[in-house]
């Protein structure tokens, strides 16, 4: 076999290789190019790839979003529609009827020894008897009630 000599920029080094082992070497470079570009290639579709499924996320992300604001407001509507119902169901006269029940209940009741005697009324405290109507706990939290 022919013996080849491989010189290098720097002129004081010489190395003398077989020509098998410089074909090898050559093939294995080869081969290593081969990779390189076929690697280089699938980088390029994977970043094209990577890019597709980017847009595909936000367009995803918009469509979620637009769906969370379109639900959000269908829950405002649901709930204005249910106090709505609410009110046309008990109306607000009801609201006021119990509150202005409350006022006048509250008149009647009065303190124990406040000199109401001459009214007819007697006041005693609220553990010697029961209200008549429920929904006075108001009243029976002052300890007071009024028997007539």
């Amino acid at each position: 076999m022919e013996n080849r000599e491989n010189q290098t920029n720097n002129t004081d080094e010489m190395v003398t290789i077989s020509r098998a082992e410089y074909e090898q070497l050559r093939q294995e470079k080869a081969q290593m190019e081969s990779t390189r570009v076929r690697l280089e290639a699938e980088r390029i579709k994977l970043e094209a790839e990577h890019a597709r499924l980017e847009a595909k996320l936000a367009a995803r992300e918009q469509e979620q979003a637009q769906v969370i604001t379109s639900l959000t407001l269908q829950n405002e509507w649901l709930l204005e529609q249910l106090k709505l119902s609410k009110k046309k169901l008990f109306g607000r006269s009801s609201e006021q009827a119990e509150q202005m029940v409350m006022e006048q209940l509250s008149f009647t009741y009065v303190p124990a020894g406040t000199g109401i005697q001459s009214l007819g009324l007697e006041a005693v405290p609220a553990d010697h008897g029961q209200l008549a109507a429920e929904g006075f706990g108001e009243m029976v939290a002052a300890g007071l009630r009024c028997v007539a």
